[in-house]
Parts: C-alpha cells; sequence; structure tokens
C-alpha cells in the first residue's frame, strides 16, 4: 500500500467519524442517563401536647383525616405507622418552586382545624450537563407564623409542634 492509499483511506476515516459524531448523537431521545434520581428531604412534623405526648397516640387526631395541600398538590397517607423512626410523624415533601414569594403548605388536621407551614427551600444543582440533577435543601420552615428550630435526622429534618 503506497502512502497516498494510506492518506486518503485516512482521511475518510476521519471524515467518517466526524460525521457520525456529528449526526449519530444529534438525536437527544436516545440519550438516557444512568442512576436513580436522588431521595429529596422531607419535613417531619411531631405534634405534642404540653407534656409531650404525641397528638395522634392520644386521639387528638386521627393519621387517615392529615391532607397537605402545596400549590395545585394535594397529599394524603403522610402519617407513618408501619416505620418506627417516623411513626405518627407528619412526613412533607421539600417541594420547590421558584417563586419571588413561597408558597404555604396548608396541612388540614381535621376536617374543621388547618395548620399552615411555610418552608424555606432552596435547589441546588448537582453535576453538568444533560445527567445533571437537582437536591431540595431545607433552610428553614415557619408552622402558623412561629419560626421553628429544625432537628437534623436522617432523612431531612424535624420540626415539633406544641399544640392545646
Amino acid at each position: 500500500m503506497d502512502i497516498f492509499r494510506l492518506k486518503a483511506t485516512m482521511r475518510n476515516w476521519i471524515w467518517g467519524l466526524t460525521l457520525f459524531l456529528l449526526v449519530g448523537c444529534d438525536n437527544d431521545d436516545d440519550f438516557q442517563c444512568i442512576g436513580d434520581p436522588l431521595p429529596q428531604p422531607f419535613l417531619f412534623v411531631n405534634l405534642v401536647n404540653q407534656d409531650g405526648v404525641n397528638l395522634f397516640d392520644n386521639g387528638t387526631y386521627d393519621p387517615d383525616d392529615i391532607v397537605v395541600r402545596f400549590d395545585d398538590i394535594t397529599i394524603q397517607g403522610l402519617v407513618f405507622s408501619d416505620i418506627p423512626e417516623l411513626a405518627k410523624l407528619i412526613a412533607i415533601p421539600s417541594l420547590f418552586r421558584d417563586t419571588p414569594d413561597p408558597i404555604p403548605y396548608y396541612i388540614d388536621l381535621s376536617a374543621t382545624q388547618t395548620d399552615t407551614l411555610i418552608m424555606d427551600v432552596t435547589r441546588m444543582r448537582l453535576g453538568e450537563g444533560r445527567c445533571s440533577t437537582f437536591l431540595n435543601q431545607i433552610n428553614g420552615a415557619i408552622y402558623n407564623s412561629t419560626v421553628q428550630n429544625l432537628i437534623r435526622v436522617e432523612e431531612g429534618f424535624q420540626i415539633d409542634i406544641e399544640k392545646e
């Protein structure tokens, strides 16, 4: 094989590879990121009386009656009984909306009682490119107009709310 044929073959190979890279990777529908989405943190609300007794345990509230509303989302079944570490806590997901004013969570404790939660949530971007993802970060909470002390727990944060 002479040098001119080798150069022509290499030039054709380089053009073919370049064309493949430009056209072959053009379809975003064929691109898939590998991995599970990151779990977002929760804010766990522990409702207690002045003696520290959980208000689900003493029958003040029924876990099946709890409904949480956020923007256009309504969530039920947020009080777990089958996970000992989370039993009798209201598990509220950290939802994010990029708005100038925070969107309140409305927590229906019964048919006649609704509490309000403002959760300060920011969104952190992790990674670069098409497979980057976001992680919500809970920075603070206001429950019924009172700033709450966040207690770090494995799955997020907990607040203890004393009710009469």
